[in-house]
């Protein structure tokens, strides 16, 4: 049986009304210095969010903190490198000649496709089959190859 893998704790899987309740519980246990960094960590929240959401908590902020934690975040976004989307040109991987239009997996001759797509032909399985029967047709009867029946020795292959 597959091990099962192990959830974040609940704290961090939490939407916003289920963290605006836990954390009325939590802030009189918070100790550290800065209340919306602490409650970011420990709800694993962003700090944007977590700011908001101490507001509503009833929270009074430093409204400098704020306008300062606002203009470092539109710095992020606007120090982040834009990324132009680049075509890719597809790679096709190492692929023997012939494969998917004169055979493939399944078929040792493809003879063509029908009009929704299937492709038709002669199958390895059968194909060896075929193989098997020329071959053990051509060792049973003459050597000659003629077909007429008699072993004149006049055919310039022996076998």
């Amino acid at each position: 049986m597959p091990r099962k893998r192990k959830l974040p704790p609940r704290r961090k899987r939490m939407k916003r009304a289920a963290r605006l309740a836990s954390a009325r519980h939590w802030l009189p246990t918070y100790e550290g210095k800065n209340i919306v960094r602490g409650y970011a960590r420990w709800f694993g929240v962003g700090l944007e969010c977590a700011l908001n959401e101490v507001q509503l908590l009833g929270v009074a902020v430093d409204p400098d903190y704020v306008q300062r934690l606002r203009e470092t975040m539109r710095q992020r976004v606007r120090s982040k490198p834009h990324k132009e989307p680049t075509a890719k040109e597809p790679t096709a991987p190492d692929v023997p000649d012939g494969y998917g239009s004169e055979w493939d997996d399944e078929f040792a001759y493809l003879a063509g496709f029908t009009s929704s797509g299937a492709p038709y032909g002669i199958t390895w399985e059968e194909e060896g089959r075929l193989a098997t029967a020329e071959f053990m047709e051509a060792c049973d009867g003459d050597d000659d190859g003629d077909d007429d029946g008699d072993d004149d020795g006049d055919d310039p292959i022996p076998f």
